[in-house]
C-alpha cells in the first residue's frame, strides 16, 4: 500500500509509555495486533490487566486519532491481512 509507518510507536498513557504496534502519521491512525494475550491469560499479565491496557490504548487513539484494532489470535497473517484490509476499509471511507 506504500503508506509510510512507524512500528512499536510509543505515547505516555497515564505516565506510563504504551507502545502501538504501527502509527501511520499522514492519516494519524493506531493500530494494535491483539495476539493470544489479549484473549486469555498469558505471558506475564492476566486478561484481565491487558484488558485494562487495550481500552486505555483504545482511548488515548481515538482522543487524538483514529484506531485499528488487528485480530491475530490464530497467528496466521494471512488472515490478519485479511482483517486489517477490513478495518483499513472501513477508515478510509470515514475520512
Amino acid at each position: 500500500m506504500k503508506v509510510k509507518y512507524q512500528a512499536e510507536y510509543p505515547v505516555s498513557i497515564d505516565g506510563k509509555i504504551r507502545r502501538y504496534d504501527f502509527h501511520l502519521p499522514k492519516y494519524n491512525v493506531y493500530i494494535v495486533v491483539h495476539g493470544k494475550q489479549h484473549f486469555q491469560d498469558a505471558f506475564t499479565r492476566s486478561v484481565v490487566d491487558q484488558e485494562t491496557i487495550d481500552q486505555c490504548k483504545q482511548r488515548y487513539a481515538e482522543e487524538n486519532g483514529y484506531y485499528i484494532m488487528v485480530d491475530y489470535r490464530e497467528h496466521d497473517p494471512v488472515i490478519a491481512v485479511k482483517r486489517f484490509l477490513i478495518e483499513w476499509r472501513k477508515f478510509k471511507e470515514v475520512v
